[in-house]
């Protein structure tokens, strides 16, 4: 289900709201607990992001069907000086490598 907001903005006055007051977690927290585990958002000008917490679907994503969510080279850019080219920051077959160890 999608986060309820705004006609036009979206769920992105209550997001500011509680980046205000630090506490996004509680707000995230919060979407979970009345949408469900997986929730998505509609943002302006953006692809919908979809947020779970379901460990099915996180298992699915990050193991079952890796090859289906790549990270792309606009994460892989952003995050290469955090993850350099380790396991959380690479794709295909350099993802594989690096679970085997």
């Amino acid at each position: 289900p999608y986060v309820a907001g705004h006609w036009l903005f979206g769920p992105l006055p209550e997001i500011f709201d509680a980046l205000a007051a630090y506490r996004v977690h509680d707000w995230w927290w919060s979407c979970h607990k009345k949408y469900g585990k997986t929730v998505a958002l509609a943002l302006p000008f953006q692809p919908v992001l979809v947020v779970t917490t379901d460990p099915r679907n996180i298992e699915y994503m990050l193991k079952t069907r890796f090859d289906n969510y790549e990270k792309g080279t606009y994460s892989n850019d952003r995050f290469a000086d955090l993850f350099g080219s380790g396991i959380f920051n690479v794709d295909g077959a350099a993802w594989h490598s690096q679970r085997k160890i």
